[in-house]
């Protein structure tokens, strides 16, 4: 997940995203469905990942209009009000159940880009990919959202983005077009409440990854694909390739963990992952490396007598 190269503030943009509405349930803190534990995500900054860059005057597909909160991932949510009547239910900015942080307006993808200066010249709102390429035909960046939400109590259902299906169609068939510089860039936006497939991934030219990011989502998504701000964000969890690589969803009161304590990364060790705990790039190019290499063999560190040893 990442990008590369920033963009002004002064861009101009058209943007679109699938309108289905949708989701539920909870899932472990890393790399599975779950099993009836806790939702993941949180947290106000700026996950792994870069924003394709564009010029001072340069334009940029993004997506729909603010809506209720339920339909377009880059929309708003409704009034607070509204929302306190179900606690339990959780959106593409909060976790729902008892952790859950009630605001009176979050910044939408739209509103966020906007208050940044950026210039929406067209937008897509519905779930053709043919269509959202057509709105975005002219710009000099496209910008296409999805998202998720989680619970407490439940597992989610899968671990597709609500938009799965529309931003992996949309990547693949503007890709040829794109190579050829008869499309603009892709950036992706993901609102993610925990581990999340990402076939679309590799046929967008950009991500840009954000866990339930609170009421200042827009704002911050905003300050990474203008260049604002440096996206420093490091993946907290695994993403894995399928589902069939991870815990699966149960509905079941009773719950056997026939894995064991082979889930989250533990079940993941051996197989190839999409994208890797602690993952993510910058506007910038960096490696890792030892300060002191480490000892061949690694002491386990016990305790005796209340005194860690070791």
């Amino acid at each position: 997940i990442g990008g590369a190269g920033g963009s002004s503030a002064e861009a101009d943009a058209t943007g679109f995203s699938d309108g289905t509405a949708g989701g539920a349930g909870a899932d472990s803190a890393d790399g599975g469905a779950g099993r009836n534990t806790a939702g993941a995500g949180g947290g106000n900054g700026v996950g792994p990942g870069g924003a394709g860059g564009n010029g001072s005057t340069g334009s940029g597909a993004l997506p729909p209009s603010d809506g209720d909160g339920s339909g377009p991932a880059s929309g708003s949510l409704p009034p607070s009000d509204t929302r306190a009547a179900d606690w339990t239910a959780g959106d593409y900015y909060t976790v729902g159940g008892s952790s859950r942080v009630l605001f009176r307006r979050a910044a939408s993808v739209r509103s966020g880009l906007l208050s940044a200066g950026v210039r929406i010249v067209a937008h897509y709102s519905g779930q053709d990919p043919a269509e959202a390429a057509a709105a975005a035909a002219g710009a000099d960046v496209a910008i296409a959202c999805g998202g998720g939400v989680t619970q407490e109590a439940s597992d989610r259902p899968h671990l597709r983005l609500d938009q799965h299906d529309f931003l992996s169609s949309l990547a693949a068939q503007t890709q040829p077009e794109r190579a050829a510089g008869r499309f603009p860039p892709l950036v992706t936006v993901a609102l993610a409440p925990g581990a999340i497939l990402t076939d679309w991934a590799d046929a967008s030219d950009a991500v840009v990854l954000l866990f339930l990011g609170g009421e200042a989502t827009g704002d911050a998504i905003a300050d990474v694909l203008t260049g604002r701000l440096n996206p420093t964000g490091r993946l907290p969890v695994t993403l894995p390739m399928s589902e069939s690589d991870v815990t699966p969803p149960t509905a079941s009161p009773r719950v056997v963990y026939t894995e064991g304590v082979h889930h989250a990364w533990r079940g993941l060790q051996g197989k190839p992952v999409r994208f890797p705990f602690g993952h993510g790039l910058s506007y910038t190019t960096f490696k890792y490396s030892w300060g002191e290499p480490p000892p061949a063999v690694l002491r386990p560190l016990g305790l005796r007598g209340g005194e860690a040893t070791g």
